[in-house]
């Protein structure tokens, strides 16, 4: 039995077992605890009434009730109880070897079996009598475990204490098993209890929580559970007895293995101690039965009865009396409409009973019954693995068309079902091509781009059919795309739509990634053959990604409302008939769009819509998109270590997926925060990474190299001859980039400031050249004129226009560097009393967003002015456990303490399942903790604090 001493971790002896002086309540029954000493103390205020307490074998009745008897003995009770020896007080226990009983009898110890015990079969010399402690005047605790199963005689002596003691109090608890209950046996002492006039308290002693087993594990073993200990933990069902057992029989047989961070242990590896236990509580059922549950233990899933009644050739009708003698044993229970093992390590002793070839049996007929059940096409598709085999015909088709459900909504385990299903077929075999598309499909899906790629590669230089070579070339040409490798889409997709037995939606796709690539290796380039298939009105995937793509190239020209309209449009054309893999692209171009123009709202609505598309279609190859352009967002708008952050969880997610079509953008949005947070050093390791790429010609960026890499060189080395180098040699890049000056309102004005700074007066004035034409060709966009106008002010010392870019700017680094221009401004023209404001404004500004290197550059040249300004407190918390996380963080962590899933909390909070993936491992860095049960342990502890 588990109380409080035996969860720390010391040997377990019989005196052990005993509740010490503690009064604290056992782990996990701390409302029951509270109620029978709330109970208690009713009791001695001169009441009298009666406690149940109800509960599963090994549910820890007898402990509560020893705990009880010590905690009533320390506040001045007298307590009675029945035993099984007529001179001493020896409360039953359970063995360590499972389920026999020792009893006192006389100077003697005798053994009883559980089964003897159930049965009444007890010698005469135990039969129970009523002992114990009663001091006059004291009020009194009478006691009765497994009252269920007691003489009538004992009951009614019971109740005469309670009638004798109405002046001092007197309570009453009674323990009974609920087992029995259901079986019919206690039905007398119902009656008793109905015809009794006493207040009555009845109790029912649940599982423990998972959070609680685990917390008795890691005090055990001093460490954390690993996954593969946990998931036996879970299958105890919470079972006290049986997680005791676990516990013990793990440390003593030495099966666990500690390490620095957790403690290990096989899930396949039973104890014998938990073995011994099970082996007594299911010597109880009937063949029947237990041949019922030894299914249940092989299958290890969720039944629905008609499920159970198939596996077992019988009709739902023919297995009523069994079903209910399950659930009578609280070894199975009913849970949504299904039947689940409560303790499913009970039943897997069943399972392992038998041979692998009959276990492998019944997880093929299992799987191949699952498989139509959306509710457990997740548990089928494991049944399936762990049966197939080669030549198994009925096995594999199913393993393929589960494959093709799961694409979508479970895309990992697709791409396993699609391969294992490929291993077992051979080369020569009629469906191995079949099989083959398949699996690409589910590993593009599944974000393994490089392997998707080349098994389409290896199958397309056998002969095949012309359309299925068609289809395997144009998804080829969308992996080569996705995986950055632009040069060899062209190929791919111009050899698609050559093969005239190509169907439509193939060709459509094919021109898809053949205009994306033209796209994202030429640039403007490729407007001319974006307006033509536009023009040709053809619609489908190709005219909608034709639409994407010219949007994105009037933006780098400069020409915004139209680019606006067409890519709005290009969202619009989005169907159902739109091929999954390109759905996400058009509201990516808009979002990113939005964020250039600072339309926060609107660009975050767009960007949870792109969440959820491709959390909805299971693209996980494309799940670092959004996090990209969120990232962007962030950054723009003066939230630099969330973005920093960010993105280098995006980063992760294209090298985890193989998308480096996206990389050189993550390192970009990577670089610029390391810029503004006062790291040089690690934004040049980006650039360089960035420069790599471009060499290689893989990937499309938006902000160009040049800008980032002059940035860098201007952090690190100041304004001296590399700068002026850099300006000079990138010269022609930063004049026609109109893209990168709608992107970064401060861009234009930095570069003016440095190129003046250098003496490149000439090159100052083209720069201010582009900014005017660029705002005078958008007269509608406000950012450009701010940015106009701000680059007025330095080229021609006006004060005023610097005000006024100062108030207008929407881009907080653009807008402090404004503020710093204007007081720069001011001192250099003999008014240093008039800058110490605007550069105090600039100062607190560049704190605000985090810009450490450029707030030392103010505060230094404050202090030339005579003005002495301290560093602003760290932005980051300096607060622990619940206090550092965000809202968000919180109400995330709330869901988990819940027991919510990902794809649960995510439709709560209307965010991805991937965002909730990143905002936890957010949570695990903060908290320092590994697991989600830790997690919800500060869940609890923070509305604790709070008084939630």
């Amino acid at each position: 039995m588990l109380d409080g001493r035996t969860a720390q971790g010391s040997t377990e002896t019989e005196s052990s077992r005993h509740p010490g002086p503690s009064s604290t309540a056992p782990r996990g029954r701390e409302g029951e605890w509270g109620r029978l000493t709330d109970a208690l103390a009713h009791v001695s205020e001169g009441h009298t009434m009666i406690a149940v307490v109800d509960g599963p074998p090994g549910s820890g009745k007898t402990s509560m009730l020893g705990r009880l008897l010590q905690h009533a003995h320390r506040v001045g009770f007298g307590v009675r109880q029945p035993m099984l020896s007529r001179h001493h007080a020896v409360p039953r226990q359970y063995s360590p070897v499972g389920g026999d009983l020792r009893v006192v009898v006389g100077p003697k110890q005798t053994h009883i079996s559980s089964l003897d015990w159930d049965h009444g079969h007890l010698p005469e010399t135990t039969l129970p009598t009523l002992v114990g402690h009663a001091p006059q005047r004291a009020p009194m605790l009478v006691m009765c475990d497994d009252a269920d199963r007691v003489d009538d005689r004992i009951i009614g002596e019971c109740l005469d204490i309670l009638a004798g003691s109405t002046e001092r109090g007197a309570l009453l608890v009674l323990t009974r098993c609920t087992a029995r209950l259901a079986r019919g046996e206690g039905t007398r002492l119902q009656g008793l209890l109905h015809s009794t006039p006493y207040p009555q308290v009845h109790l029912r002693l649940e599982p423990l929580p998972e959070t609680v087993v685990t917390s008795l594990a890691t005090e055990r073993f001093g460490a954390p559970p690993c996954p593969g200990l946990q998931s036996m933990l879970v299958s105890t069902g919470g079972n006290p007895e049986l997680v005791d057992a676990l516990l013990g029989g793990l440390r003593d047989e030495g099966l666990i293995d500690v390490g620095e961070t957790t403690a290990s242990a096989s899930p396949e590896r039973v104890p014998h101690r938990v073995r011994s236990l099970a082996a007594v509580r299911l010597a109880r059922l009937s063949d029947r039965c237990r041949r019922m549950l030894t299914v249940m233990g092989v299958v290890d899933t969720p039944l629905r009865v008609y499920q159970l009644a198939s596996l077992l050739g019988e009709s739902s009708t023919e297995l009523l009396d069994v079903l209910q003698e399950a659930l009578d044993s609280e070894l199975l229970r009913s849970e949504d409409h299904r039947l689940v093992a409560a303790q499913q390590l009970v039943v897997r002793t069943l399972a392992d009973e038998l041979a692998p070839t009959v276990r492998r049996a019944i997880l093929r007929d299992a799987g191949l019954l699952l498989r139509d059940s959306p509710e457990a096409r997740d548990a089928a598709a494991t049944h399936l693995l762990r049966a197939a085999d080669t030549g198994d015909e009925p096995v594999l088709e199913a393993m393929t068309d589960l494959a093709r459900r799961l694409a979508r909504d479970q895309p990992a385990r697709a791409a396993e079902l699609a391969l294992g299903v490929l291993r077992l077929t051979g080369e020569d075999d009629d469906a191995y091509v079949e099989r083959v598309r398949t699996a690409v499909n589910t590993l593009m899906a599944a974000g393994r781009m490089s392997e998707a790629a080349e098994l389409a590669r290896c199958t397309l230089a056998r002969p095949l059919d012309p359309e299925t070579n068609a289809e395997l070339r144009s998804t080829l040409a969308n992996l080569l795309l996705m995986s950055g490798q632009t040069t060899e889409v062209t190929d791919e997709a111009e050899a698609t739509l050559e093969e005239r037995a190509a169907p439509a939606v193939v060709r459509q796709t094919a021109t898809a990634a053949k205009i994306y690539g033209a796209f994202v290796r030429e640039g403007a380039g490729s407007e001319a053959e974006a307006r033509r298939i536009l023009a040709a009105g053809s619609g489908g995937v190709g005219s909608m990604l034709a639409g994407t793509v010219l949007a994105n190239v009037l933006w780098e020209r400069g020409v915004l409302g139209e680019a606006l309209t067409v890519a709005r449009n290009a969202v619009a054309a989005v169907s159902h008939g739109t091929p999954p893999v390109w759905r996400p692209q058009p509201k990516l171009a808009l979002a990113e769009k939005l964020v250039d123009l600072r339309e926060s709202a609107e660009a975050e609505a767009v960007i949870r819509d792109l969440d959820a598309e491709i959390d909805r279609y299971g693209l996980a190859g494309q799940a670092a998109a959004p996090k990209l352009v969120r990232a962007e967002l962030l950054l723009h708008t003066g939230r630099v270590p969330e973005a920093q952050e960010l993105a280098r969880d995006a980063l992760r997610t294209v090298r985890n997926t193989g998308t480096f079509l996206l990389q050189p953008r993550a390192l970009a949005v990577l670089a610029l925060a390391s810029l503004r947070g006062g790291d040089p050093i690690a934004a040049a390791g980006h650039v360089e990474e960035f420069a790599a790429a471009a060499r290689d010609g893989v990937g499309f960026y938006r902000a160009p190299l040049e800008w980032i890499e002059l940035q860098v060189i201007h952090a690190r080395h100041g304004e001296h001859s590399a700068a002026a180098e850099a300006l000079r040699r990138y010269r022609t890049e930063l004049t026609t980039r109109r893209g990168l000056f709608v992107a970064e309102p401060g861009a234009g004005p930095w570069l003016i400031r440095l190129a003046l700074r250098l003496g490149e007066r000439e090159l100052a004035h083209t720069l201010f050249d582009v900014l005017c034409s660029l705002s005078d060709d958008n007269p509608g966009f406000t950012l450009l004129g701010t940015a106009a106008r701000h680059a007025q002010g330095l080229l021609d010392a006006d004060a005023a226009a610097l005000r006024q870019a100062v108030a207008e700017h929407r881009d907080p680094w653009a807008a402090a560097w404004a503020a710093e221009d204007l007081g720069t401004l001011l001192a250099r023209t003999g008014a240093p009393g008039d800058a110490t404001l605007p550069l105090e404004d600039a100062l607190r500004r560049f704190e605000r967003i985090g810009c450490r290197h450029d707030a030392a550059r103010l505060r230094s040249k404050l202090r030339e002015l005579g003005v002495y300004k301290r560093p602003a407190p760290s932005t980051t918390s300096d607060d622990s456990g619940w206090d550092c996380l965000d809202d968000t963080e919180r109400t995330i962590a709330t869901l988990v303490s819940q027991g919510l899933t990902n794809r649960q909390i995510a439709k709560q909070v209307f965010l991805s399942s991937s965002t909730v993936n990143y905002h936890l491992r957010k949570m695990f860095r903060k908290l320092g903790i590994n697991s989600r049960v830790e997690l919800a342990g500060f869940a609890h502890a923070g509305r604790d604090d709070r008084g939630d």
